[in-house]
């Protein structure tokens, strides 16, 4: 039988005690785990339940469901760690206690001395990537060894930003040491919540966090490379009540300042300066894309302020938070994120700042909401209906889709005859129509004309994707205005990496072989490629943000080893994705490694060029194709 870790029988407890599909965001949330992590643990249950003889239902767009529920049978012996979540528990018991035996470690995890034993080597490189060493005294136990800045470090990492942080939250709150002072730590934090007049977003986990730090006072051999603020002072000022070194309270500070929080947050000191310069840039700059008026959003910019400076403190301390949406965010609105890296890279270098990838992922959620505010009004979706079942039936369905979808421009219902006929000298995005129609260049849906619920669904999710376009389709416009430079595709794709599809293929071997150049050089590995198609499954055709051309990547730590893009051009235009379909003729992979790259941005607004998408459809000359320029 295949072996489960702990969290995935309690993913399958958590889908059995479920009435519906369930989504793998919300999966990642309950069980505070990447969505990459959730699909892992899906193919392994997956398994597990065929074992049984029980599907595992996916929907794309919907979730996954366990079909006949009452037959899943758990056998005990099943259950068990991963090594990664071994490692992590061993870890973390090296953390919170002085000294273990490996018995001791064996014990946490319900393993024998010899697998600990065995374990040994991925736990020392597990350490040695934050420099520091495993101890190892005979006749008395193991023990840590290194900068307790390093130590400090990996104790915040692993509560917040690694994929196994439950289980860490969980060996934490039963530990002795950490229990000590919990009291004290809820006492300090509610003082200075209500100094500043704001509630700590993750508060349990800050506790522990200042529990673990009490018990290690006095410890920090060198000064804590902080910027003292008035803010720090007031902190310092609150910690020192418990704490007297100076050392630990300007840590403590640091940490505590950096941290999310809900409410306001004085701004001050250089840090400040340097947090206002920024937010003003990213607006600013977001403007010369489209205008909008400043006042009117005041809030959401006063909190992507206070946002920066907050990520400011992190960056100078080493202090990493955990982004739940960081990966939908790459995926889902990947030409914002790749404008906030761009234009966050100039303050990088200015400032001596280094933003990681949950940070610019928070801060691309911020600009994308300041944009799609501000171009409403132009990412209105125009929807013609197109109905043959008579004049009240067709009025039925005009007035449940305006009270559904009001947010739209709707025209008709038109009898087929008549929508051909408007169709000559208007455009729209969207047909809806209770009769098959052949239209070339727009998206049809064919729905019940009573509208059922599936329908409703199937056009929220249509309606959702041609609004983004439409706003990637405005961004890339404006941006054409504002940059100056002009690009040709040759500087991106080299010839070598251009490769041309005849016949039928599906999208999913179109990424493959698209993919395939770049494989074979080693600058990505398969499981780059796995993970491209396992995104379009996750998150739809987002991917498509220019006409006809679909920019398919993974994350960098998904098996890319170097910055490198390839092109495949499709003879035949093929459906993209595994639902919400979208017509393509080209694939281009992105394998990005280093964040100061735009490739993303940079091919796009070559691509998104009318007469360049034409000359992609009808030439296969490689070099003609390389030398399309914006």
């Amino acid at each position: 039988m295949i072996a489960l870790t702990l969290r995935q029988r309690n993913i399958i407890e958590y889908l059995l005690s479920r009435d519906s599909y369930v989504t793998n965001d919300v999966i990642a949330s309950n069980f505070e785990v990447s969505n990459r992590t959730v699909r892992k643990d899906l193919e392994v249950i997956s398994a597990y339940l065929k074992e049984q003889g029980i599907s595992l239902v996916r929907k794309p767009g919907k979730g996954v469901w366990i079909e006949n529920k009452q037959e899943v049978l758990f056998d005990d012996l099943s259950c068990s760690y991963s090594k990664n979540e071994r490692i992590v528990i061993y870890v973390t018991s090296l953390l919170l206690n002085d000294v273990n035996t490996f018995m001791t470690l064996a014990s946490s995890c319900g393993v024998s001395k010899q697998t600990v034993i065995n374990d040994l080597n991925t736990i020392e490189k597990f350490l040695d990537g934050y420099h520091l060493s495993l101890i190892k005294n005979q006749g008395v136990g193991t023990s840590l060894e290194g900068d307790e800045t390093d130590i400090r470090r990996l104790f915040i990492d692993l509560l917040f930003t690694n994929d196994h942080s439950k289980i860490v939250y969980e060996l934490c709150i039963n530990n002795d040491g950490i229990q000590r002072n919990l009291d004290v730590s809820f006492e300090l934090i509610t003082v200075i919540e209500n100094e500043f007049r704001f509630r700590y977003v993750d508060r349990d986990r800050i506790s522990i966090v200042l529990s673990f730090l009490l018990n290690r006072l006095g410890l920090m051999k060198t000064k804590n490379s902080t910027i003292q603020s008035s803010d720090m002072e007031r902190i310092n000022s609150i910690l020192s009540t418990k704490i007297s070194d100076s050392n630990d309270q300007e840590y403590i500070s640091s940490f505590l300042l950096g941290e999310r929080v809900e409410g306001s947050l004085t701004l001050d000191s250089k840090v400040e300066d340097e947090a206002n310069e920024i937010s003003e840039h990213l607006i600013s700059s977001l403007k010369k894309i489209h205008y909008f008026d400043s006042e009117d959003m005041k809030d959401i910019i006063r909190s992507l302020t206070v946002h920066v400076r907050a990520a400011i403190y992190r960056c100078r301390n080493n202090i990493h938070i955990r982004n739940e949406l960081d990966e939908q965010v790459r995926f889902a609105i990947g030409v914002m994120y790749e404008f906030t890296k761009k234009e966050l890279n100039v303050y990088e270098t200015k400032y001596n700042l280094n933003f990681d990838q949950s940070e610019i992922s928070y801060i691309a959620l911020y600009l994308a909401s300041i944009f799609e505010t501000g171009v409403q009004e132009d990412l209105k979706v125009v929807i013609m209906i197109v109905c043959t079942f008579g004049l009240a039936t067709s009025s039925i369905l005009k007035s449940r889709m305006y009270q559904i979808f009001g947010d739209c421009f709707i025209v008709g219902p038109y009898s087929i005859e008549e929508a051909e006929k408007y169709l000559e000298s208007h455009e729209v995005d969207l047909i809806i129509s209770t009769n098959h129609m052949s239209v070339k260049s727009t998206n049809v849906i064919y729905i019940n004309p009573l509208l059922k619920q599936n329908d409703i669904e199937m056009i929220r999710n249509t309606l959702f994707q041609e609004s983004f376009m439409k706003m990637c389709s405005l961004f890339f416009n404006k941006n054409k205005v504002v940059e100056h430079d002009y690009h040709c595709l040759g500087e991106y794709i080299s010839k070598n990496d251009v490769s041309i599809s005849k016949g039928k293929i599906s999208w999913e071997d179109a990424i493959r072989k698209a993919a395939a150049p770049l494989v074979a050089k080693g600058d990505i590995e398969s499981k780059y490629v796995n993970t491209m198609i396992q995104a379009v499954n996750e998150f739809g055709t987002y991917m498509v943000i220019t006409p006809k051309v679909a920019y398919v990547h993974a994350g960098k730590d998904d098996g890319v080893n170097k910055n490198c893009v390839s092109l495949l051009l499709l003879e035949n235009e093929i459906p993209f994705g595994s639902f919400n379909t979208k017509p393509v003729i080209a694939i281009v992979v992105l394998g990005i490694c280093d964040k100061e790259e735009s490739q993303l941005l940079n091919i796009a607004n070559i691509l998104d060029i009318p007469e360049n998408i034409e000359l992609l459809k009808n030439s296969k000359n490689i070099e003609s194709i390389l030398s399309l320029h914006d």
